[in-house]
């Protein structure tokens, strides 16, 4: 039996509530779209789009006026496939400063909004 021994690493309670703070956005809020209207969203979907490196992304079902996670679906499968196992890209609203942004909830990727309005949700 092989027994593998890691090294023992000691945060400080400091350091740990520093890497807290960097892992949510301290002083970001969650938000909602301040207008769910055509306009805000597309300028919703061109940002979102160019973070993922597509022209076009289709969000998933999600009330634009109270949600603050936004589901992007993944590209419809190609002429030869019958399926696709792909997810939906979760991304959280976050409003700091006046500024909406979205956070990719499976990378921690920051995506700046520009010409998206938000409002802080609650």
């Amino acid at each position: 039996m092989i027994k593998l021994l890691a090294p023992r690493v000691r945060l400080s309670p400091l350091a740990l509530l520093a890497a807290a703070a960097c892992a949510t956005g301290a002083g970001a809020a969650p938000a909602r779209l301040a207008d769910p209207g055509a306009e805000n969203v597309r300028a919703l979907t061109d940002a979102l789009g160019h973070a993922l490196g597509r022209a076009r992304v289709e969000l998933g079902a999600a009330d634009l006026a109270t949600a603050t996670a936004i589901p992007v679906l993944p590209p419809p499968p190609g002429p030869y496939e019958t399926r696709s196992l792909a997810e939906p890209v979760i991304f959280d609203l976050e409003i700091e400063g006046g500024t909406c942004r979205a956070v990719r909830r499976d990378t921690g990727e920051v995506v700046p909004l520009p010409g998206v309005r938000c409002r802080a949700a609650g």
